[in-house]
């Protein structure tokens, strides 16, 4: 599998990252929270595919 880029924003209340190819998003208090959300939101949308995903499989993309 390819790596799964996420597009990180700050936001006021911390940070928000959703993904550029699939259809889920999550956000985080927060770097080290972003970073577990968004491996678990990686995880709940490709359950049904019955694949896991790893930290390694995520490649944030900081946008300013």
């Amino acid at each position: 599998m390819e790596k799964i880029a996420m597009v990180v924003e700050k936001t006021s209340t911390g940070f928000s990252a959703s993904a550029r190819d699939y259809d889920f998003m999550t956000t985080g208090k927060d770097w080290s929270d972003l970073l577990k959300n968004m491996l678990e939101a990686a995880n709940l949308f490709f359950d049904d595919q019955d694949l896991s995903i790893r930290e390694d499989d995520i490649e944030a993309l900081i946008e300013n």
